[in-house]
């Protein structure tokens, strides 16, 4: 019988493999248009971490509640080991370490699926949604143990 280490790992993969499945999946099946789920689980995130965290968007900049939502992501849902946040007066740069869906994202990037998948993203877009700021999302770049993608505000 595995450890509770081993089995941390074991859960982490299983996390990662059906995550990846679903990503191939709806992608195959829907093509582009399987991107608009993104916003479905964006939001519902988003939801958690305000009813359940305290995360609050009004009033706030943009780089204040992308910190926060990065802090709750490495601190309360332990899905990341570090998570940084730069802003310029028109973008927002994002990047995370140690994400826990990492090897989803990799197996999906090798594969050519669009990671419309990505949790970090998904609640940054829905944050900017929510408060009726129009961005265009950049490309997710995964290298490494890092994965980072860009917000231009307009």
């Amino acid at each position: 019988m595995a450890n509770l280490e081993q089995r941390k790992v074991n859960q982490l993969r299983l996390v990662n493999t059906v995550l990846a499945a679903m990503g191939y999946g709806l992608y195959d099946m829907m093509g582009d248009s399987a991107k608009g789920l993104a916003a479905q689980f964006g939001e519902s995130t988003l939801k958690t971490m305000e009813n359940e965290m305290g995360l609050e968007l009004k009033g706030e900049s943009v780089a204040t509640w992308a910190a926060e939502i990065g802090r709750l992501y490495v601190d309360e849902f332990a899905a990341g080991k570090t998570f940084n946040v730069k802003s310029g007066e028109n973008t927002v740069y994002v990047e995370v370490t140690g994400c826990m869906f990492l090897e989803a994202t990799k197996a999906l990037q090798a594969a050519n699926v669009p990671l419309f998948l990505c949790p970090v993203r998904a609640v940054c877009a829905a944050a900017l949604n929510r408060l009726e700021i129009k961005a265009r999302l950049g490309e997710i770049k995964c290298d490494g143990e890092k994965c980072s993608t860009t917000f231009e505000l307009f």
